[in-house]
């Protein structure tokens, strides 16, 4: 878990906030679990009648938000775009 993340955010008196889908596993349930027992507010996303595939990041005066996966070969294969 990357405890020391969420306590840097915390120091900041930042919150981190997640949404996720509500269809999750039993891991991802007790991961859920553990961030919030770390300050972290998570929101479930029914899955029907929405499914979005949408992320985003927000940070001080920058953001990203697109729809690729969270994954080495997504985020190295398509380059990012700064808009300004």
């Amino acid at each position: 878990m990357t405890v020391p993340y969420l306590s840097a955010i915390a120091a900041k008196g930042h919150t981190a906030r997640v949404i996720l889908p509500a269809s999750i596993s039993a891991e991802d349930q007790r991961n859920v679990a553990d961030l919030e027992q770390h300050g972290v507010r998570v929101r479930l996303l029914p899955k029907s009648p929405v499914y979005m595939h949408a992320k985003a990041e927000i940070s001080g005066d920058e953001a990203f938000i697109g729809s690729e996966n969270y994954s080495v070969f997504s985020l190295n294969v398509i380059p990012p775009r700064k808009y300004t």
